[in-house]
């Protein structure tokens, strides 16, 4: 089968296999550089603990790489229909995905599925304080960039400064 596209910087999506819930094999696609995860319908759903930690890992390998900011085109990757940004409420609060009218899937960017999974918390202002005296300064869980002290959003890819939820991340 032809790779999918990411519609953001055109390159090949990437297949990342992972483990699924009753020994299923669930199969999305990760655009590292633009820090974006394309889920089909309930991919995300099935992932089983082992699947998500992967998932995790690659998440992380990718913050070494640029970050391609999102463009406001965003399209799905099976049909080029423009996204829409939808509301979703997990038991851990408020979740966003950009989804395909079509319901082919969904993408979500790093954060906004670490969010979902209630694996970030949004900072407070002790900890913007210990970010900043910090030497590498305050930088942005989703796509590494640096957060100004006064910034409410990333200025690299709006999202909220957050910290992943290290308690919870054990847990899992």
């Amino acid at each position: 089968a032809q790779p999918l596209s990411c519609s953001n910087c055109s390159a090949p999506l990437r297949p990342l296999r992972l483990a699924g819930h009753y020994g299923s094999v669930v199969e999305i696609e990760l655009c590292a550089p633009c820090h974006l995860v394309w889920f089909d319908v309930v991919e995300s759903a099935r992932l089983a603990g082992p699947g998500l930690l992967a998932l995790i890992g690659e998440m992380a390998a990718a913050q070494t790489l640029a970050h391609q900011p999102l463009r406001p085109d965003l399209a799905c990757p099976h049909c080029g229909t423009a996204v829409r940004t939808v509301h979703n409420r997990t038991r851990w609060g408020q979740s966003l995905q950009l989804e395909c009218p079509q319901r082919h899937g969904a993408w979500q960017s790093f954060a906004q599925f670490l969010n979902e999974k209630g694996l970030l918390r949004p900072m407070n202002s002790a900890d913007r304080a210990r970010a900043l005296q910090d030497a590498a300064g305050l930088l942005c869980v989703n796509c590494g960039g640096a957060v100004g002290a006064g910034d409410v959003n990333c200025p690299w890819c709006e999202s909220v400064p957050a910290l992943v939820d290290v308690a919870r991340l054990a847990r899992l």
